[in-house]
């Protein structure tokens, strides 16, 4: 299934503590193949925004690697 993803989901999922969420339970999917992501060069540049932000303090090894996955996987 081809999916566009809104970037609270993906912060959701990266903050979240419960393996059970709905928007970690997403991002592992997509992560594993079942769903492919697709992105615009504007849906790309919000999630390198909204994942960087300060208050999120996503490590940004962690940062790094979304970024790059989806960019390297996702249908643009």
């Amino acid at each position: 299934m081809l999916l566009v993803i809104d970037t609270n989901i993906i912060v959701n999922a990266l903050l979240s503590n419960n393996d059970k969420s709905k928007a970690i339970r997403l991002i592992d999917d997509v992560f594993a193949n079942v769903h492919r992501i697709c992105v615009s060069s504007e849906i790309m540049e919000e999630y390198r925004d909204v994942l960087g932000r300060p208050q999120f303090a996503i490590p940004n090894d962690v940062y790094e690697e979304v970024i790059n996955w989806i960019d390297q996987n996702a249908l643009h």
